[in-house]
């Protein structure tokens, strides 16, 4: 099993959601502490019924969230929307940059084809407004994330 998750499009303040408080048991009293909840990304919709291709679209965009913080994500989550495919499988990322400067996705830790990497300093960064479609069998098990290169 392969699983691509968090998928953050740049490094922005992220806003949390209210801490529930736990007790915590000390030899006086229960002292409420924060415990923060744990939530995967929400997954990303494969448009492909194939079983052994994964092919999505991610849209990099500006963001503001219900706090009013600003800062970019991949369809409107961050992190980003979470890829599972298996080895041996086709990924297909159709990449639309809505952010208003050039910017890519670089597969952390995946082993990809070099016109797939991503890395701005390896291949021209997809130009705002335009699209770029990644694709690469995925020849490795493993979590992973990925992330932009921007210029």
């Amino acid at each position: 099993m392969i699983v691509l998750l968090l998928g953050c499009p740049a490094p922005t303040p992220v806003p949390t959601e209210p801490a529930t408080p736990a007790p915590v048991e000390t030899a006086d009293t229960a002292v409420p502490i924060a415990v923060p909840e744990l939530r995967s990304p929400a997954e990303a919709v494969d448009l492909d019924p194939a079983p052994d291709v994964l092919h999505v679209r991610l849209v990099a965009a500006p963001h503001v969230w219900d706090d009013g913080t600003e800062g970019f994500a991949y369809d409107g989550q961050v992190p980003g929307p979470t890829l599972r495919a298996k080895v041996g499988d086709t990924l297909v990322v159709e990449l639309d940059n809505q952010l208003g400067m050039p910017t890519s996705i670089h597969w952390h830790g995946v082993d990809v084809p070099y016109a797939m990497d991503g890395a701005g300093w390896q291949v021209s960064p997809v130009a705002a407004g335009a699209t770029f479609t990644y694709t690469f069998v995925l020849e490795q098990p493993g979590t992973f994330w990925y992330h932009p290169h921007s210029v």
